[in-house]
């Protein structure tokens, strides 16, 4: 499958500097820089009017309706070159890349020399592929287009073509999970074991014989069933719902999840241990010691002492709206010190946690946190030692402050280190961002954002490492696969570098989506979404390599 996503965007030179996609930058070297590092395989350039900021972002799903697009956006006037005669212009000078496309105009005219020996540009085309293909001799892509933007035209619209092919090879087909299908399945959580195979939980409407409850799957290596669909919840009365699954270091996994009280019509948070064939450890458990008004939105990861800890957001504990709270479990899965308060900062709220666990025996708790960045909510986290022992400081994790950073998500790294990734919706550069962090929490390399399709709705991030250093980001996009929400996702190599692109059928309602990483045998990534009228399915799959791919 090929996808073709067209992007708009401003460079514009201003009094003190520069502006780049709404980004302010201060000299030449930096857009120079920026420009070095567009993934895109086709970038045309063309004079833009208006002097207000546009961005806009289109996908396609075919050639054809990329070549339709561009037809109608020159009227006509794009033609395909052979690879011979591309070639021919490229090492003239006159284009600068491929994939082989020209004005029929440029081409008619035999693209005059003066047009690439003067500023690499012929006639207001510049094809380039930064790190992908050979560029001409004659000047780089960057210079070529600052030389374009800074001397010819103030402001400039810069359309960038990504083309991006996938060679992936299925492991199996789409399954669905649940065997029970009445009322809705939703709220997946995935984790996998020692010995590759996985688990995946979900909560499912009315099946416990109230109103939610909490349900799951076991699948061995090969990515058959084991056993059948378990009950997970002990307790009944109200709503459980909310679960987040991890595995443990004995070969067995843990469950929590937000559990109803009937009387009190309060939630709480409860756990659940399993050994590695899947038979209870030990009873159903309470997770959190203060039981006044709500506790909910669990998030659980394993440590590597064997235990784990779980997080979860409270209201007024603080002394304030909702705080971020955790209790800590040795591999006997008995409490280790009592429940302790994450966030520093307890002014309004701070809710929603991720936490996972670090190879030095630590972890780290990432939330949002509104008005703690000088705006809306943002992203904050605080680094823990393997003793539960503070390092360091809370943080802010997001830069960009505008309007809300939220729905953060956080998967530890091979190195020691960590990656955060949340929704931003900032309304220059709304998407779906990042940040990576080194061993001792120190910053790595800039905030980055993940996805190109912008044109809709887009978010519910979540992340996993993998076993190459690497990991794996996936998230909700509303259209981009042309029918309502679909699950998009994109690799990343150990480096923060994007490699690859994940896929996923299309369905007309899909959401939710859950990443763990799977042991890198048959199953290197996995995620999950919602059907249509509800029921678990999944998608698993090998090596694609390209960026950002449903």
């Amino acid at each position: 499958m090929t996808i073709y996503s067209q992007h708009t965007f401003h460079l514009q030179q201003t009094n003190d500097g520069y502006s780049l996609q709404g980004e302010r930058l201060s000299s030449k070297e930096k857009v120079q820089s920026y420009l070095s590092s567009l993934p895109f395989d086709l970038i045309k350039i063309v004079e833009e009017q208006k002097t207000t900021y546009h961005y806009h972002s289109v996908s396609y799903s075919s050639k054809q309706n990329l070549r339709k697009a561009l037809s109608r956006e020159s009227r006509g006037a794009w033609i395909e070159l052979s690879q011979g005669k591309a070639r021919y212009f490229v090492d003239k000078g006159w284009i600068f890349s491929s994939p082989q496309k020209v004005s029929k105009q440029e081409y008619l005219q035999k693209l005059e020399a003066k047009a690439g020996k003067t500023t690499g540009i012929a006639l207001g085309l510049l094809a380039m592929a930064p790190g992908l293909s050979e560029l001409s001799r004659h000047i780089s892509s960057r210079e070529a287009a600052l030389s374009l933007t800074l001397h010819k035209h103030p402001i400039l619209s810069i359309t960038a073509y990504s083309l991006m092919h996938s060679h992936a090879q299925a492991v199996g087909t789409e399954f669905q999970v649940n065997s029970y299908t009445t009322s809705d399945q939703q709220n997946p959580s995935i984790t996998a074991l020692l010995d590759g195979g996985f688990v995946i939980v979900w909560e499912s409407f009315g099946q416990d014989g109230d109103l939610e409850g909490i349900y799951g799957q076991r699948y061995d290596s090969t990515g058959v069933k084991s056993g059948v669909e378990f009950q997970i919840n002990n307790y009944t009365t109200d709503d459980q719902k909310y679960p987040s699954i991890a595995s443990l270091n004995d070969g067995g996994f843990v469950i929590t999840w937000q559990n109803g009280n009937g009387e009190t019509s309060a939630f709480d948070i409860f756990g659940q241990r399993y050994a590695q064939n899947g038979t209870l450890v030990g009873d159903e458990f309470q997770v959190n010691s203060y039981t006044t008004s709500d506790q909910q939105n669990p998030s659980i990861t394993a440590l590597s002492d064997g235990g784990f800890a779980i997080v979860w957001d409270s209201p007024d504990q603080d002394g304030s709206l909702d705080g971020v709270y955790g209790q800590r479990y040795d591999s006997s899965g008995v409490q280790v010190g009592g429940e302790f308060q994450v966030n520093t900062y307890i002014s309004s709220q701070q809710d929603d946690p991720s936490i996972t666990g670090l190879s030095d025996g630590g972890f780290v708790v990432v939330w949002e946190s509104f008005g703690q960045d000088g705006d809306a909510d943002g992203i904050f986290g605080q680094l823990y030692g393997q003793n539960r022992t503070l390092v360091g400081d809370e943080f802010q994790v997001n830069f960009r402050i505008v309007d809300d950073q939220k729905d953060p998500s956080v998967a530890s790294l091979n190195d020691g280190g960590f990656v955060v990734v949340w929704d931003s919706d900032a309304p220059l550069t709304p998407g779906i961002f990042g940040q990576r962090y080194g061993q001792n929490g120190t910053v790595v390399g800039n905030e980055f954002q993940v996805n190109t399709f912008t044109r809709y709705y887009y978010g519910d991030p979540s992340i996993t490492g993998l076993s190459d250093g690497g990991f794996v980001v996936v998230w909700e996009s509303d259209d981009q696969d042309e029918d309502n929400l679909g699950i998009f996702g994109k690799r990343y190599d150990a480096n923060g570098n994007p490699i690859e692109m994940l896929n996923s059928a299309h369905t007309s309602m899909s959401s939710l989506e859950s990443g763990n990483s799977i042991k890198q045998k048959d199953f290197p990534w996995l995620w999950v979404t919602i059907g249509v009228i509800g029921g678990i399915t999944c998608l698993t799959g090998g090596t694609c390599p390209s960026g950002e791919g449903a």
